[in-house]
């Protein structure tokens, strides 16, 4: 077995394919010496058994036409001294016996010691073999014999005389047979180690070359596309080199492209699996603006390669803030920067672009300390945040360039409010009354003097953040009767790193409102508790929670930090009656190192009465690299008795066919090969078949996730089924939407508007 580590994780490759060539070669080269050697040994046998049956035949043949005159003329005492001298004129003879009409002996010669049987008859039971000798022949025994009887009847003028048996002794045969299979079996073991030897020395050339390949994908694996696989050849090898090269230089050529595309479309897409296809829905996010003060004036007076230098080290510095506060860039706007803050779990966006915005503050006081040592001009800022609805979805032309971004008022007065930061006292952080309604209880700020904002026909309250509040204060917010001072008090605890305060955040654990318990173990997370202390409080929790979001929360907490032994211990969470907690179940035991541990628990989900725990166990068996995963969806989707079923494996197929999981799975694979292999691809073709026939179910959920399927599977063979239903389709139709966004996921905007002109009246 060779093992390889990437990323902390393992891959096993259980049996090289150098060893595979080596042992397949040997198989062939030893099946082929020894059917030869077999046949060989055949053919000798024959031969040296054809030298010796002959000679006896007619030795038989030649006494029996003789003896008849010599019954006439001759006794039995000179018939037996003429055997002699044949027995003796013969090295290979042992024995000659003649018997007479009566099978009595009338002359007996031999080579050896043993007695005369002259005079005596022949027993019954022996006379059978001879009696069936009608002409000269070998006579046969049923048992193991070290010599050769021949043997035939005395007849004159059809009357018979008698038979006359020969005997012959094979110990000359036995060793030339034994002396041809020494030699035929040297052979075969000289033949078989040459022809390991050779394989051997074919499997080295072979793998050689796809062990550099190999090294290739591992550095590819990594994010590394700068080296190419240097492996010229004529063979397919070389073919598949010089594809891997191709395919290496698109992914570098999308890794340079994909700088310049918005954060979020990368970011917040990849957190959520249906961010496209809700495009132009009304979502509720926190915008936040900051601005460099007077950056026309400094480009004025400095080089431009100086400003470029600048610029470039104060937008990382800026954006690695956002990042680490769980936003996402939207824009840059010249020297200004637009970020996004979406809510999750926790609804904490303002919260969060706030603290962004102070933590800004303090990385640009590093970023200015740094340039005013190296004698660089220092720079000042103003940020502006406002929270609530917009417009998110794709801006721009199906033939041209598409950004996802969020427009609408809520937008527009957060870039307002960085505009009136100027006025500001203290840190030039302004917030709408929105946002500070949000973060009141954590963060001190000031009213800020009534203005004009443009835009707005009323005066707008405006507050300029101070700072996080006192400890105290916050410590004293954990007593709160507020569910959502808690919840602010323990989530800006844990934000100040201090572990000594994780004894203030222990109890919350407890608390009554469940965000307050989800935020807690956030909390003591950056507070540096111990992992194993955090499962156990964890599981003390789980104990007598009934709330199925802090189950299905700390589910998958234990899941992502705990044991093998603490994951082993979600066993029971994998029936829960809520989907969510069997989801998260589901996951948590995934992260499980014992693959086949795994796999076991899955496979008994396969045949789950419930759709959602069915999908859930094929979708993650498949992202371990299971086949059986895909096996169920595809079973799922032909249930035609439960439309439930059907909608959950198309829903199944779309997730674990998607282009961000091919990676994941890629990985989960101990060989590579196995994931390109002619089965695995025989599957995927049957799932999108089968996707394209549930477009025509019954039910208006099954056609939907079929069709959101099939986009997310990315094969354009789907393009011409889609097509062929969205002409059927009015714009009025459910599904209309779903699969017109499935095929512009699988086509170009250049193929979209062909389509668009040749089929699909009305498309917009």
């Amino acid at each position: 077995m060779v093992q390889k580590s990437h990323k902390g994780g393992l891959y096993l490759v259980k049996f090289a394919l150098k060893y595979k060539f080596i042992l397949w070669i040997a198989f062939l080269v030893t099946f082929i010496i020894v059917t030869a050697s077999s046949f060989s040994l055949y053919h000798v046998t024959r031969i040296l058994t054809a030298g010796l049956e002959t000679p006896g035949v007619n030795m038989a043949a030649a006494l029996a036409s003789m003896l008849p005159a010599a019954f006439k003329n001759k006794s039995g005492e000179e018939l037996s001294s003429m055997a002699k001298h044949i027995v003796k004129a013969s090295s290979n003879i042992t024995e000659i016996i003649v018997y007479d009409k009566n099978w009595v002996c009338l002359a007996h010669a031999n080579n050896g010691d043993s007695p005369s049987l002259m005079g005596k008859p022949l027993p019954r039971a022996d006379r059978v073999k001879y009696m069936s000798a009608k002409t000269a022949s070998r006579i046969h025994y049923e048992t193991s014999e070290n010599f050769a009887e021949f043997g035939a009847l005395i007849n004159d003028s059809g009357a018979r005389f008698g038979f006359v048996s020969i005997k012959y002794t094979t110990a000359h045969y036995d060793n030339e047979i034994k002396t041809a299979f020494n030699f035929i079996k040297a052979l075969s073991f000289i033949s078989l180690f040459a022809g390991i030897a050779l394989s051997v020395l074919m499997a080295n050339f072979i793998t050689r070359k796809l062990k550099t390949l190999i090294e290739r994908v591992e550095r590819v694996a990594r994010g590394d596309y700068s080296k190419q696989a240097e492996i010229v050849s004529s063979d397919e090898i070389g073919l598949l080199s010089a594809r891997f090269n191709e395919m290496t230089q698109g992914l570098l050529e999308k890794t340079r492209i994909m700088r310049f595309v918005p954060e979020t479309l990368t970011s917040a897409v990849k957190n959520d699996s249906d961010f496209f296809k809700q495009s132009g829905i009304e979502r509720k996010v926190t915008v936040l603006f900051i601005d460099i003060r007077n950056f026309t004036g400094m480009s004025e007076s400095n080089p431009p390669d100086e400003m470029i230098k600048m610029l470039n080290g104060y937008l990382d510095a800026m954006t690695e803030v956002i990042k680490r506060n769980n936003g996402v860039v939207d824009k840059f706007i010249g020297d200004a920067i637009m970020a996004v803050f979406y809510p999750d779990d926790n609804f904490d966006d303002e919260i969060r672009a706030v603290t962004c915005a102070i933590q800004m503050n303090e990385a640009l006081w590093h970023f200015n300390h740094a340039r005013e040592t190296s004698g660089s001009f220092k720079i000042q800022v103003g940020v502006g945040i406002n929270t609530g609805k917009v417009i998110a979805g794709m801006i721009g032309s199906n033939s041209g360039r598409l950004d996802y971004t969020v427009i609408g008022d809520t937008v527009n007065l957060a870039s307002r409010l960085e505009g009136l930061s100027k006025e500001g006292k203290y840190t030039k952080i302004v917030v709408s009354e929105t946002t500070y309604e949000a973060v009141k209880n954590i963060f001190d700020a000031e009213l800020m003097p009534p203005m004009e904002v443009k835009g707005k026909k009323e005066i707008v309250k405006l507050y300029e953040i101070i700072g996080l509040k006192d400890i105290d204060k916050l410590i004293a917010g954990l007593d709160s009767p507020d569910d959502r001072r808690r919840y602010d008090a323990v989530s800006m605890i844990g934000l100040t790193g201090r572990p000594e305060l994780i004894k203030n955040i222990l109890p919350m654990i407890n608390d009554s409102s469940h965000l307050v318990k989800m935020a807690s173990v956030s909390a003591l997370k950056n507070l540096m508790l111990m992992d194993f202390e955090l499962v156990k409080l964890l599981f003390g929790v789980l104990e007598a929670e009934t709330n199925t979001h802090v189950i299905s929360n700390f589910v998958l907490e234990i899941g992502l930090i705990g044991e093998d032994e603490d994951r082993k211990r979600l066993l029971k969470y994998i029936d829960h009656d809520d989907a969510r907690v069997r989801a998260n179940a589901i996951e948590s035991i995934g992260y499980i190192i014992d693959k086949s541990f795994i796999t076991g628990v899955l496979e008994k989900k396969l045949y789950d009465s419930n759709n959602r725990n069915r999908a859930n166990a094929a979708i993650r068996l498949y992202q371990l690299g299971e086949t059986s995963g895909v096996k169920a969806l595809i079973e799922m989707c032909d249930d035609g008795s439960n439309y439930l079923m059907r909608a959950s494996g198309a829903y199944g197929i779309g997730e674990i066919t998607s282009k961000e999981q091919a990676r994941v799975i890629a990985e989960k694979i101990d060989n590579i090969n196995d994931f390109f292999s002619d089965g695995r691809l025989a599957l995927l073709e049957t799932a999108r078949l089968k996707l394209e026939a549930l477009l025509d179910d019954a039910e208006t959920i099954v056609k939907i996730n079929a069709a959101r399927a099939l986009g997310r599977m990315g094969n354009p063979l789907a393009v011409t089924a889609l097509v062929n239903k969205i002409k059927g389709l009015n714009h009025k139709d459910e599904l209309y939407q779903p699969a017109l966004d499935a095929l512009k996921e699988l086509s170009s905007p250049n193929v979209f508007r062909q389509l668009e002109r040749r089929f699909i009246d009305g498309i917009k």
